[in-house]
């Protein structure tokens, strides 16, 4: 019920994969837009609900905690088995950069700055993926956060390096 409250009804785990494989820039945008969203919207609930479990279990009700602790587990996993996998989002964020040249070249921009959007949601959507399962689930689905960074980070564009720390920290366990 989490996931259903949370996604479209039209939006299945392979829509949303073929989407973000699409040929179409303006496709993977939409696609990653949507994602974030929906990622944003279900981990608000799951934590609500590890929210009020810590507070029954602090009240020392331990029967209500370990219920909605519960229900908290199986929200994550209904979340997982209807979203697509996240090296999806990886081979996004791998997409080429731009290049010194293609800065300069005004015909190049457009594209260029498509790339870098879609980039910064794929790092913000893999933040808000990381904060629904932990950094746990993260290792579990084989995406390592190293491998995300640029060799020279602070070259990133200041959007783009935001987003990078947010993920990186999300990976890491620091609270958004």
């Amino acid at each position: 019920a989490f996931v259903k409250a949370a996604m479209p009804a039209s939006a299945t785990r392979a829509g949303l994969a073929k989407g973000l494989a699409h040929a179409s820039g303006l496709v993977r945008h939409a696609t990653l837009c949507l994602l974030l969203r929906v990622l944003c919207a279900i981990r608000r609930r799951v934590a609500r609900l590890d929210e009020t479990a810590a507070n029954a279990a602090d009240a020392g009700n331990a029967a209500d905690a370990e219920r909605f602790a519960a229900l908290a587990r199986r929200a994550r996993g209904a979340a997982l088995a209807a979203l697509p996998e996240p090296q999806a989002l990886l081979a996004e964020i791998s997409k080429q950069r731009r290049s010194p040249n293609e800065e300069s070249d005004p015909t190049r921009k457009s594209v260029a700055s498509e790339s870098d959007m879609n980039r910064i949601h794929a790092l913000n959507a893999l933040a808000e993926y990381c904060e629904l399962v932990g950094p746990e689930g993260l290792a579990e689905a084989n995406v390592d956060p190293a491998k995300t960074t640029p060799p020279e980070p602070l070259d990133l564009p200041p959007a783009e390096l935001a987003a990078t720390v947010g993920f990186l920290a999300a990976a890491r366990g620091v609270p958004s």
